[in-house]
Protein backbone atom coordinates (compact mmCIF):
# COMPACT_ATOMS: atom_id res chain seq x y z
CA UNK A 1 0.00 0.00 0.00
CA UNK A 2 1.35 3.41 -0.99
CA UNK A 3 1.38 5.88 1.90
CA UNK A 4 4.02 8.43 0.80
CA UNK A 5 5.10 9.91 -2.53
CA UNK A 6 8.67 10.80 -3.51
CA UNK A 7 9.40 12.29 -6.93
CA UNK A 8 12.25 13.82 -8.90
CA UNK A 9 11.50 17.00 -10.83
CA UNK A 10 13.30 17.38 -14.15
CA UNK A 11 12.36 14.66 -16.59
CA UNK A 12 9.85 13.19 -14.14
CA UNK A 13 7.28 15.46 -12.48
CA UNK A 14 7.87 18.50 -14.69
CA UNK A 15 6.83 18.70 -18.33
CA UNK A 16 8.96 19.89 -21.25
CA UNK A 17 8.25 23.53 -20.27
CA UNK A 18 9.71 22.91 -16.84
CA UNK A 19 6.40 23.18 -14.99
CA UNK A 20 4.02 20.73 -13.35
CA UNK A 21 0.90 20.18 -15.46
CA UNK A 22 -2.63 20.85 -14.12
CA UNK A 23 -3.39 17.15 -14.54
CA UNK A 24 -0.45 16.19 -12.34
CA UNK A 25 -1.41 18.78 -9.74
CA UNK A 26 -4.93 17.38 -9.62
CA UNK A 27 -3.71 13.78 -9.36
CA UNK A 28 -1.32 14.57 -6.50
CA UNK A 29 -3.88 16.63 -4.60
CA UNK A 30 -6.59 13.98 -5.04
CA UNK A 31 -4.28 11.23 -3.79
CA UNK A 32 -4.31 12.79 -0.33
CA UNK A 33 -0.81 11.43 0.25
CA UNK A 34 2.13 13.39 1.68
CA UNK A 35 4.77 14.11 -0.97
CA UNK A 36 8.44 15.04 -1.00
CA UNK A 37 10.22 16.40 -4.06
CA UNK A 38 13.75 15.02 -4.47
CA UNK A 39 15.90 17.19 -6.72
CA UNK A 40 19.32 18.55 -7.55
CA UNK A 41 17.66 21.96 -7.71
CA UNK A 42 17.95 24.71 -5.13
CA UNK A 43 14.94 25.37 -2.84
CA UNK A 44 14.03 28.58 -4.67
CA UNK A 45 13.90 26.63 -7.96
CA UNK A 46 11.50 24.13 -6.37
CA UNK A 47 9.20 26.68 -4.74
CA UNK A 48 6.72 27.11 -7.62
CA UNK A 49 6.16 23.35 -7.84
CA UNK A 50 5.87 23.03 -4.05
CA UNK A 51 3.24 25.76 -4.03
CA UNK A 52 1.38 24.39 -7.05
CA UNK A 53 1.07 20.99 -5.41
CA UNK A 54 0.20 22.46 -2.03
CA UNK A 55 3.04 20.65 -0.28
CA UNK A 56 3.73 21.56 3.33
CA UNK A 57 6.13 18.81 4.47
CA UNK A 58 9.90 18.36 4.12
CA UNK A 59 11.54 18.58 0.69
CA UNK A 60 14.96 17.49 -0.60
CA UNK A 61 17.20 19.82 -2.61
CA UNK A 62 20.80 19.85 -3.82
CA UNK A 63 20.75 16.06 -4.42
CA UNK A 64 20.14 15.49 -0.72
CA UNK A 65 22.45 18.23 0.49
CA UNK A 66 19.56 20.12 2.05
CA UNK A 67 16.34 18.84 3.59
CA UNK A 68 14.04 21.79 4.16
CA UNK A 69 10.55 23.16 4.57
CA UNK A 70 9.10 26.46 3.43
CA UNK A 71 7.79 28.34 6.46
CA UNK A 72 6.16 31.71 5.73
CA UNK A 73 7.96 31.72 2.38
CA UNK A 74 11.33 31.25 4.08
CA UNK A 75 13.56 28.18 3.77
CA UNK A 76 13.86 26.32 7.06
CA UNK A 77 16.71 23.80 7.02
CA UNK A 78 15.98 20.46 8.69
CA UNK A 79 19.28 18.84 7.74
CA UNK A 80 22.18 20.39 5.85
CA UNK A 81 25.28 18.92 4.23
CA UNK A 82 27.08 21.74 2.39
CA UNK A 83 30.47 21.47 0.76
CA UNK A 84 33.53 22.15 2.87
CA UNK A 85 33.97 25.88 2.25
CA UNK A 86 37.73 25.77 1.62
CA UNK A 87 37.32 22.90 -0.83
CA UNK A 88 34.41 24.61 -2.59
CA UNK A 89 36.46 27.74 -3.22
CA UNK A 90 39.37 25.60 -4.37
CA UNK A 91 37.11 23.86 -6.89
CA UNK A 92 35.78 27.17 -8.19
CA UNK A 93 39.29 28.56 -8.71
CA UNK A 94 40.44 25.30 -10.32
CA UNK A 95 37.59 25.34 -12.86
CA UNK A 96 38.16 29.00 -13.66
CA UNK A 97 41.83 28.33 -14.36
CA UNK A 98 41.64 24.97 -16.12
CA UNK A 99 38.40 25.41 -18.08
CA UNK A 100 37.70 29.14 -18.53
CA UNK A 101 35.21 28.53 -21.36
CA UNK A 102 32.65 26.64 -19.27
CA UNK A 103 29.69 28.24 -17.53
CA UNK A 104 30.43 28.22 -13.79
CA UNK A 105 28.24 29.16 -10.84
CA UNK A 106 27.43 28.07 -7.29
CA UNK A 107 24.49 27.92 -4.90
CA UNK A 108 23.97 28.74 -1.25
CA UNK A 109 20.77 27.92 0.61
CA UNK A 110 19.09 31.06 -0.75
CA UNK A 111 21.24 32.46 -3.57
CA UNK A 112 22.76 31.56 -6.92
CA UNK A 113 25.93 33.48 -7.82
CA UNK A 114 28.41 33.64 -10.66
CA UNK A 115 31.40 35.68 -11.75
CA UNK A 116 30.29 35.40 -15.37
CA UNK A 117 26.72 35.68 -16.65
CA UNK A 118 26.76 33.81 -19.96
CA UNK A 119 24.62 31.68 -22.26
CA UNK A 120 24.62 28.82 -19.78
CA UNK A 121 23.38 30.83 -16.80
CA UNK A 122 20.84 32.67 -18.94
CA UNK A 123 19.42 29.37 -20.21
CA UNK A 124 19.26 28.03 -16.66
CA UNK A 125 17.44 31.16 -15.53
CA UNK A 126 14.78 30.59 -18.18
CA UNK A 127 14.41 26.94 -17.17
CA UNK A 128 14.22 27.34 -13.39
CA UNK A 129 13.04 30.91 -12.86
CA UNK A 130 15.84 31.66 -10.39
CA UNK A 131 17.82 34.81 -11.12
CA UNK A 132 21.59 34.55 -10.91
CA UNK A 133 23.46 37.23 -8.95
CA UNK A 134 26.65 38.49 -10.65
CA UNK A 135 29.65 38.93 -8.36
CA UNK A 136 33.23 40.03 -8.92
CA UNK A 137 35.05 37.25 -7.08
CA UNK A 138 33.91 34.04 -5.37
CA UNK A 139 36.61 34.33 -2.74
CA UNK A 140 35.93 37.98 -1.97
CA UNK A 141 32.16 37.50 -2.04
CA UNK A 142 32.11 34.67 0.49
CA UNK A 143 34.63 36.45 2.68
CA UNK A 144 32.32 39.47 2.80
CA UNK A 145 29.04 37.52 2.89
CA UNK A 146 29.75 34.20 4.62
CA UNK A 147 27.37 31.45 3.50
CA UNK A 148 27.69 27.71 3.02
CA UNK A 149 28.03 26.54 -0.58
CA UNK A 150 25.75 23.60 -1.35
CA UNK A 151 26.36 23.08 -5.06
CA UNK A 152 28.82 24.09 -7.76
CA UNK A 153 27.36 23.84 -11.25
CA UNK A 154 29.33 23.62 -14.48
CA UNK A 155 27.71 23.76 -17.91
CA UNK A 156 29.21 23.16 -21.33
CA UNK A 157 28.17 21.65 -24.67
CA UNK A 158 31.73 20.38 -25.26
CA UNK A 159 31.65 16.69 -24.27
CA UNK A 160 35.44 16.38 -24.29
CA UNK A 161 35.87 19.36 -21.97
CA UNK A 162 33.17 17.98 -19.68
CA UNK A 163 34.71 14.50 -19.48
CA UNK A 164 38.21 15.86 -18.89
CA UNK A 165 37.03 18.27 -16.23
CA UNK A 166 34.95 15.63 -14.46
CA UNK A 167 37.96 13.34 -14.18
CA UNK A 168 40.21 16.14 -12.91
CA UNK A 169 37.66 17.25 -10.33
CA UNK A 170 37.16 13.74 -9.00
CA UNK A 171 40.91 13.53 -8.42
CA UNK A 172 40.91 16.97 -6.79
CA UNK A 173 38.08 16.39 -4.30
CA UNK A 174 38.71 12.70 -3.57
CA UNK A 175 36.19 11.32 -1.10
CA UNK A 176 35.32 14.75 0.32
CA UNK A 177 32.82 15.70 -2.38
CA UNK A 178 30.64 14.19 -5.08
CA UNK A 179 31.19 15.01 -8.76
CA UNK A 180 28.26 13.94 -10.94
CA UNK A 181 27.31 14.39 -14.55
CA UNK A 182 23.67 15.35 -14.95
CA UNK A 183 22.74 14.74 -18.55
CA UNK A 184 25.29 15.69 -21.19
CA UNK A 185 25.69 19.36 -20.35
CA UNK A 186 25.72 19.62 -16.54
CA UNK A 187 28.42 18.73 -14.04
CA UNK A 188 27.53 19.17 -10.37
CA UNK A 189 29.79 19.18 -7.33
CA UNK A 190 28.15 18.63 -3.94
CA UNK A 191 29.14 17.30 -0.55
CA UNK A 192 29.89 13.59 -0.37
CA UNK A 193 27.07 13.47 2.21
CA UNK A 194 24.60 14.90 -0.30
CA UNK A 195 22.82 11.74 -1.43
CA UNK A 196 19.16 11.56 -2.40
CA UNK A 197 18.88 8.19 -0.66
CA UNK A 198 20.11 9.73 2.61
CA UNK A 199 17.48 12.44 2.34
CA UNK A 200 14.71 9.92 1.76
CA UNK A 201 15.92 7.81 4.68
CA UNK A 202 15.90 10.91 6.94
CA UNK A 203 12.30 11.71 6.04
CA UNK A 204 11.14 8.13 6.39
CA UNK A 205 12.67 8.17 9.87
Amino acid sequence: MINYLFSDLDGTLLNSQGIVSPQTVQAVRESGLPMTLVSARAPIEMRDTIQALGLTGPQIGFNGGLIFEYCQNQVKALQAAPLDQKLALQVLEFVKTESPTVSLSCYTQTDWVTEKVDAGTRTEQQLTGQIVTPITSYTDHFRQYPAAIFKIMIMTLDKHVMATLAMALKQLVGSYASVKLSGQTYLEVTSAQAQKSRGIAFIKG
